[in-house]
């Protein structure tokens, strides 16, 4: 038995816009400190690239995930929670792995192990 609970309201589209444009401008400084911290060289501390890889990571997801789940309709909410938990453990994932696999590697071995 499947249940499906969603909560609707009049001013839904507006309130989905609002937050859209929020998050969507946090994206843009986020990706603005990116690249204007790009040139420190400093190695322990310039994580710019890594930040920008992640951010427009996080771009394309959301490029292709929010449309696809506001394209599926209300029967398919099985689909639409598999595909928003999946792209959100993806990204997620791929975010963690782009910034603490480099600086993993940047530790020696033979102090740890």
């Amino acid at each position: 038995m499947e249940v499906f609970v969603q909560c609707n309201h009049r001013y839904f589209v507006y309130w989905a816009a609002a937050e859209y444009a929020y998050k969507g401008l946090l994206l843009a400084f986020g990706t603005f400190l990116a690249w204007e911290t790009r040139n420190i060289h400093v190695p322990i501390l310039n994580d710019s690239v890594y930040i920008g890889f992640c951010v427009y990571n996080i771009v394309v997801v959301c490029a292709i995930g929010v449309p696809t789940h506001h394209i599926l309709m209300l029967e398919q909410s099985l689909l639409k929670y598999i595909l928003q938990n999946s792209l959100t453990i993806f990204c997620t994932s791929l975010v963690l792995c782009i910034l603490f696999i480099p600086k993993a590697s940047m530790v020696p071995c033979s102090r740890y192990c």
